[in-house]
């Protein structure tokens, strides 16, 4: 892996500089620090927390207020300010609005995985009552986040699948794919393998070179599984 390659895997993930140290941040603690951010951001006593603006000092004091059984350096701060929201600047001074869909994506995360499976829409139901109030759930926040399958008998249910956590090895991960639905659509399982496949063209080699295809009587392509060879 390249300098620029690590430095941008990274960026994607809870870590912080402290002291010259690259920390990161335990799943327990990421998830503390973004209920008391969630919980502010409802909160009549915390003014200085809101949809639309976020203060630095107001957060310090509400972590400091919130975990008292932690010490959160100002790293912690910066970095939960910069991963759930976005700058906005205005007459020469920058004000930080929440990201609607960063805040939804790691509420789904923390829900998800609190259970093997959800009904669908016990799932839309339980995830309103947690977010901030307006903030609104849309689908596409789900995407490389969680699975979506209806069938017939159990009707239409979600589960956490976090393209993250999925194997690194191009085969393992589409053996894994097609245990969970043995059709799809590239469309669909392209979520899983952005990572993998970071254009068009290598989604298009990785499955011409591993999956099985059939076209449906309506014309649709559907990939079916591993080629047998790589079985």
């Amino acid at each position: 892996m390249s300098e620029a390659e690590l430095q941008k895997a990274l960026e994607r993930m809870p870590v912080i500089t402290l002291n010259g140290y690259v920390r990161i941040l335990s799943a327990e603690f990421h998830d503390r620090l973004v209920t008391v951010l969630v919980d502010c951001l409802d909160d009549d006593e915390e003014p200085g927390i809101i949809l639309e603006s976020v203060g630095l000092e107001c957060l310090k004091k509400a972590l400091k207020k919130h975990l008292p059984d932690k010490n959160v350096p100002v790293e912690v701060v910066n970095w939960l300010i910069k991963t759930y929201c976005d700058v906005v600047k205005e007459n020469s001074r920058e004000t930080y609005h929440i990201n609607e869909k960063a805040i939804c994506r790691v509420k789904i995360s923390q829900l998800l995985r609190a259970a093997v499976k959800f009904e669908y829409e016990t799932f839309e139901r339980t995830l309103q009552q947690i977010l901030p109030i307006g903030v609104e759930f849309k689908e596409e926040y789900l995407e490389g986040l969680a699975f979506v399958d209806e069938e017939l008998v159990t009707g239409k249910t979600i589960r956490y699948l976090n393209v993250e956590d999925l194997p690194e090895e191009p085969i393992k991960r589409l053996e894994l794919l097609f245990s969970l639905r043995q059709s799809w659509e590239e469309s669909a399982l392209q979520q899983y393998l952005s990572d993998l496949c970071p254009t068009k063209r290598h989604l298009n080699e990785l499955l011409m070179n591993c999956c099985r295809q059939t076209t449906t009587v309506n014309g649709k392509k559907l990939l079916v599984g591993l080629k047998e060879v790589l079985l």
